[in-house]
């Protein structure tokens, strides 16, 4: 009876190993359990088997004393067998549940080792050498550091209609997050800004670029405010070079202004105004904003990335109309939850019909 409870209990403590029963919780000690006896499977089999000679030394004692103590036997001597049992119960009792407690409270999580240790981990090969795995560590960074959430206001303040362009202002705010909970990460944003037209030598201006820690003011960095920066041909290429501190987020502003060509070719690139993100983004959201009173169409071009071919989606024939007779401006929004790679573009072909 005793051999097939114990027979009963490995095999459940099988079955919660091959079905992984215990990672459905989330309870930390349970995940350190679960752990433990991925480790030690076989130590705990052996353990398993001493409790069940354990169960059967016990229940056998009657029968087992006198055969072990007997003169005509073993001849161990009168209270042996009384005594190594006793000794067998807390040898038994001692490693199975001070030792047990010992491991869940010094085993690591996966998720808890350092970050080197976690990088390692992933580079078992037997020929990776230490360069490379220097590389792959900081690789691994980069892409722990993504847009949790990136909304973009682009808004029409003006028009020239003799000269087919249009002054875009431009608002960028996105939410930074470090994925790590226990490192710090350097990040290095990307404003860019290449114009493609002008007004009169005018190609614009940077009124804000900066980034800050959410919860943590201190921790902020304002390279352009107040004076506003003049944009020439060239555009604007700038690094924001910042540091997030871990299991945080940084939000990081941009805003600008440049004329955009209307009216113009589609195949000439130039023509689209166009949007770059500047990292790995989980929720982009654009909005349009029309303070002017004509009424524009346009056409937007992405990469649909919540699709599982990557196609290119094109959205012809919108239209944004201009302020009401109060004053008030239109807002549409033009694209929601959608889903960014480092690099991809949108694209924003602006005209108006006569």
């Amino acid at each position: 009876m005793t051999i097939f409870l114990s027979i009963i209990i490995f095999s459940m403590v099988l079955l919660a190993y091959r079905y992984k029963i215990f990672i459905k919780f989330r309870n930390r000690t349970l995940k350190k359990v679960f752990v433990i006896f991925n480790r030690f499977q076989y130590v705990i089999l052996v353990y398993l088997l001493f409790v069940s000679f354990w169960f059967c030394a016990k229940y056998y004692r009657e029968t087992w004393t006198p055969q072990i103590e007997g003169k005509d036997n073993w001849n161990l001597g009168s209270g042996f067998y009384v005594s190594w049992l006793a000794s067998l119960s807390e040898d038994i009792l001692f490693f199975g549940i001070i030792g047990f407690l010992a491991l869940v409270i010094s085993t690591k999580l996966p998720q808890d080792e350092e970050f080197n240790t976690r990088v390692d981990s992933i580079t078992n090969g037997k020929k990776v050498g230490a360069r490379a795995k220097k590389f792959l560590s900081q690789k691994i960074k980069e892409l722990l550091v993504y847009n949790d959430k990136a909304n973009v206001k682009i808004i029409i303040k003006s028009i020239d209609i003799e000269k087919n362009i249009i002054e875009i202002y431009s608002d960028y705010s996105n939410v930074i997050t470090n994925m790590c909970k226990d490192v710090d990460f350097p990040l290095t944003a990307g404003a860019y800004v290449f114009p493609t037209t002008n007004n009169n030598g005018d190609y614009g201006y940077v009124s804000y670029l900066g980034i800050y820690e959410e919860g943590n003011p201190a921790n902020a960095k304002t390279f352009y405010e107040g004076d506003i920066k003049r944009i020439d041909k060239d555009g604007i290429d700038e690094d924001t070079p910042f540091n997030i501190s871990a299991n945080s987020a940084a939000i990081w502003k941009f805003c600008y202004s440049i004329w955009q060509t209307i009216n113009g070719d589609r195949k000439n690139e130039n023509d689209w105004y166009f949007i770059l993100t500047n990292g790995f983004t989980e929720n982009f959201e654009l909005t349009l904003i029309n303070r002017t009173n004509f009424n524009f169409f346009y056409d937007i071009k992405y990469i649909d990335r919540n699709s599982q071919t990557f196609e290119t989606k094109i959205l012809t024939e919108r239209i944004i109309k201009g302020t009401n007779e109060d004053g008030k401006e239109n807002k549409e929004t033009l694209l929601s939850d959608i889903m960014l790679y480092r690099a991809d573009k949108i694209e924003i072909f602006f005209y108006i019909k006569k």
